[in-house]
């Protein structure tokens, strides 16, 4: 009896699949999507870390290459990443190398920011002391040092006289001692607590890419021509050898070997050194890899993990001598898109994908066979941006490219007129009653009437940054406020040329959209209020604009928040920061079930509202209550997958090789089948 019972469990178990656990996480197994910026090993964890200026963390478990978290920490790229020795916490340094330096300490089991603390620069160097207690970084002043209580984030009164530059620094095992290197050339040991200078040692000044040994007795760096193990008591250089242009230096977890990876004008070059009595013996030297511009280096048990400056983590074998990828970007990277009645059209830098409208609102369609896409080759080379004409026709524009061109394209005949006469590509198109308003990137506008092919209009004002028509085909302008541009908006005739300055706030305007209904412009820009700056949608009203209404700000400075109008004025769509979508409704807010993204564009289809994701996929909700729907992941072999808020998920049958689903608490990788949706 109790054998066909545990029969009958198993088959309704695969033919009605189990709700998923709450805990369980669905994963897409893919790499960063932006430069990668640091590469770390973690023994206590045994996983690695790898950081980008896409803003996430990925940890991977090195055994069988897969992501097992996926954590989205900030919108702006992340700098600096150092890994707490015993808690699965992490300190992380994100900035838009312009204004916002922030150091964010979170927790990458549950996923929750612990706090942030504002800082004035990017470190020069972040770490956490050996117990973790505290975390310590280096600016470039004369007071260099911070010392930060890493449970609260308070700062600590350690070491508060300045004593110049600090560049890297080691901890002792007990916390009470704390060595510094200086690039004037200077080893001083402090009291943490007391800020007792100890002991002062000079030593060659400007070295890089410092690493200490376990004990902190010696310290391995370069110069522009050598690589040196440095006795720290002396300042004096043990052991030394001739290497050009170091990238990175690592120790291995056990300070047996150092890894150093350089440039020579024969290529590129990995040299494994032994680490014994005191000196650095060259072990092995490989001189076949050739992984330009590396951003991270990571070696344990004879495996190197090693990331370029762009997406791509490699792993090499030290004994074999093979070099394998270890992460590959599997994403299909979507550029841009824009729908009509002919369906969804998605750009790339390699392609352009229509895919059918009905096909999200029916995937059973799909499951059964029907075609997802088509595929269409680009007009051009370069990066393509991409907005709706009439007629089911789509204008597709060079976003990142030495000249602009524009294309018309119809799903059913092509490319139908060409336009390549351009000198700049563009960052931003307008289309309004058989008109196309181009923006490009050195500042100048211009309107192509594609009726008669002339151009009707050109202008350029110094910052223009975003433009939109009016009424009656006029313009606005957006740009930075300077000393020479009293205001960040600017309105155009057309007719006559004449342009009128329009009060605002801001310090720069980055987002312009008008609402044909009501005749009202609303705008996004960035403004300064009580030394704080804000990212602020507002409201301009009036024959001139010159009323305007603050209607949503947000703390931070993001130059991609992006908003949408809906057709006929009805619903307003922002997002202003990475908390998400917010909806403007008879006056009032809806917020939207937050993501942990902040999608660069928005678009409706029917009763969705889509965001498209800085990672390239595709998030929907129901655009009238903002409940999250599921959001779409296509990948470069054109395979998708769906995956639904109660961790359940849709996928075609290639698809489903990139999914990697746990249980929300171990490294345990659980089956698919239960978390199949069941679509009737």
């Amino acid at each position: 009896m109790q054998q066909k019972l545990l029969i009958l469990i198993i088959l309704l178990t695969h033919f009605f699949p189990l709700a998923a656990d709450e805990n369980s996480r669905i994963l897409i197994n893919s790499g960063h999507n932006e430069p990668i910026t640091s590469l770390i090993y973690s023994q206590n964890s045994d996983f690695l870390f790898s950081s980008s200026e896409d803003g996430t963390m990925r940890i991977w478990n090195p055994d069988n290459k897969a992501l097992v978290y996926n954590e989205k920490i900030s919108r702006n790229p992340i700098r600096l990443t150092a890994l707490h020795p015993t808690k699965p916490e992490v300190a992380i340094v994100t900035s838009d190398n312009l204004n916002s330096f922030i150091l964010i300490v979170y927790n990458w089991e549950t996923g929750v920011q612990l706090y942030s603390v504002k800082l004035p620069e990017i470190p020069l160097f972040l770490q956490y002391s050996p117990t973790g207690s505290f975390i310590v970084y280096g600016i470039t002043n004369w007071k260099s040092l911070t010392f930060i209580d890493s449970e609260s984030g308070s700062t600590l009164p350690y070491l508060t006289e300045g004593f110049g530059i600090v560049s890297t620094a080691f901890i002792s095992a007990s916390e009470k001692t704390i060595l510094t290197y200086s690039p004037s050339g200077y080893i001083q040991y402090w009291g943490v607590e007391d800020s007792v200078l100890k002991k002062r040692v000079p030593t060659i000044p400007n070295l890089e890419n410092p690493v200490f040994t376990d004990n902190g007795r010696y310290m391995a760096a370069s110069n522009s021509k050598e690589i040196m193990l440095i006795d720290l008591l002396s300042g004096n250089p043990v052991s030394s050898h001739d290497l050009e242009d170091i990238d990175f230096i690592t120790f291995t977890p056990d300070f047996e070997h150092l890894y150093v990876y350089s440039r020579s004008s024969r290529g590129y070059i990995l040299s494994i050194y032994n680490y014994t009595r005191n000196r650095l013996i060259l072990s092995k030297k490989f001189t076949n890899l050739d992984i330009r511009k590396l951003s991270g280096l990571s070696a344990e048990n004879g495996k190197i993990y090693m990331a370029d400056s762009d997406v791509n983590i490699f792993l090499f074998n030290s004994a074999t001598e093979e070099l394998s990828p270890f992460s590959n970007l599997n994403l299909f990277q979507i550029n841009d898109a824009a729908i009509n009645d002919a369906g969804l059209l998605l750009t790339s830098s390699d392609n352009m994908l229509l895919v059918e409208p009905h096909v999200f609102s029916d995937f059973s369609s799909i499951l059964s066979g029907t075609p997802l896409l088509n595929t269409y080759e680009l007009p051009f080379q370069g990066v393509p941006g991409v907005d709706v004409l009439d007629n089911n026709e789509f204008i597709l524009w060079t976003s990142e490219a030495p000249t602009g061109t524009l294309a018309v394209f119809s799903p059913d005949n092509g490319i139908t007129e060409f336009y390549d006469n351009y000198p700049y590509s563009f960052t931003e198109i307008n289309y309004q009653d058989g008109k196309v308003l181009t923006l490009d990137k050195n500042g100048e506008c211009v309107i192509l009437n594609l009726d008669t092919k002339e151009f009707d209009f050109k202008f350029t004002s110094f910052g223009l940054r975003t433009v939109c028509f009016t009424s009656e085909g006029n313009i606005l302008g957006g740009r930075s406020q300077s000393s020479g541009v009293p205001t960040p908006l600017l309105h155009i005739n057309t007719t006559t040329g004449e342009t009128v300055d329009i009060e605002d706030n801001n310090r720069l305007t980055s987002h312009l959209s008008f609402d044909p209904v009501t005749g009202n412009i609303y705008s996004i820009g960035i403004e300064e209020r009580r030394n704080r700056l804000r990212t602020v949608l507002r409201k301009h009203t009036g024959g001139d604009f010159n009323s305007s209404e603050t209607i949503l700000t947000a703390l931070g400075e993001n130059l991609d928040a992006s908003m949408l109008i809906e057709e006929g004025g009805t619903r307003i769509f922002t997002a202003l920061t990475s908390g998400g979508i917010n909806m403007l409704y008879w006056g009032g807010f809806t917020p939207f079930e937050d993501t942990g993204d902040s999608p660069k564009k928005m678009l409706i289809l029917d009763s969705f509202l889509i965001g498209l994701n800085t990672d390239g996929s595709l998030t929907f909700w129901n655009k009238a209550s903002g409940e999250e729907l599921f959001t779409f992941y296509l990948f470069t072999d054109l395979s998708w997958a769906a995956i639904f808020p109660d961790q359940t998920f849709l996928a075609s049958p290639e698809g489903e090789k990139y999914l990697n689903i746990y249980d929300g608490v171990s490294r345990r990788k659980l089956s698919t089948f239960r978390f199949r949706k069941n679509i009737k």
